[in-house]
């Protein structure tokens, strides 16, 4: 609904630019860390036995990532009235999909049809966020720009990280640069994204205002 008076008057290449680059800073940074350590954090988190589903968060980690920003801007394809395209992206990943895994599991490789599964993922849904974008009136260049100046604030820390691993750091201290890094981050975030940080305080209202309402209800049940 929103989206369709946005663009009856003229302001919804302003709101899917907002959105996108909203949906890029908090998803790119945090997932492809995990693209990274995903198997050292489920072996010290659940245990030797989940290093290989940590294997598989890592190579599903970019995928996820451009699922992530395309898929809120699902119903733009109506709002445009560009269903068309909508079914042929749709068909598009049905058939990816299916074939990702069909050929993981006839070479018996659950690694490679996973592979196979985000890199086709990547390529449909990064075509998808592109396309949309500039459907709704973004350019192509602004897309870039903000996937281009989030990289960058990725680099330093992933490049910390690849060298950590190239150094044969141990687990814990992987898992622990990893928290670090997205604590840096996530305050990062807050304190240059104002309406995030308007967010967190009304969680935080809301929160308080559950606690008391369960310690009123406690009370009086106790009376």
């Amino acid at each position: 609904q929103r989206a369709a008076a946005a663009k009856d008057d003229g302001t919804l290449a302003a709101i899917v630019e907002g959105t996108f680059q909203k949906l890029v800073v908090l998803g790119f940074f945090p997932l492809m860390l995990l693209t990274l350590v995903g198997r050292e954090l489920f072996v010290i988190v659940f245990g030797a036995n989940w290093a290989e589903a940590g294997v598989y968060v890592q190579i599903l980690s970019p995928w996820t990532f451009f699922w992530l920003v395309s898929a809120p801007f699902g119903t733009l394809f109506s709002v445009l009235e560009r269903q068309e395209f909508g079914l042929a992206i749709e068909a598009v990943i049905i058939v990816t999909r299916f074939a990702s895994l069909l050929v993981g599991g006839w070479l018996d490789s659950a690694r490679l049809g996973l592979l196979l599964f985000s890199v086709s993922g990547v390529v449909v849904y990064g075509y998808l966020s592109l396309t949309i974008m500039a459907a709704g009136g973004v350019p192509y260049r602004k897309t870039i720009g903000i996937l281009g100046t989030n990289l960058a604030r990725f680099v330093p820390a992933g490049s910390t990280l690849l060298v950590l691993k190239a150094l044969g750091a141990h687990p814990v201290l992987q898992v622990a640069t990893f928290g670090m890094l997205l604590g840096i981050y996530g305050l990062f975030v807050l304190k240059t994204d104002q309406q995030l940080r308007q967010a967190v305080g009304q969680f935080g209202d809301w929160r308080r205002l559950v606690g008391r309402v369960s310690k009123t209800r406690g009370h009086d049940a106790n009376a």
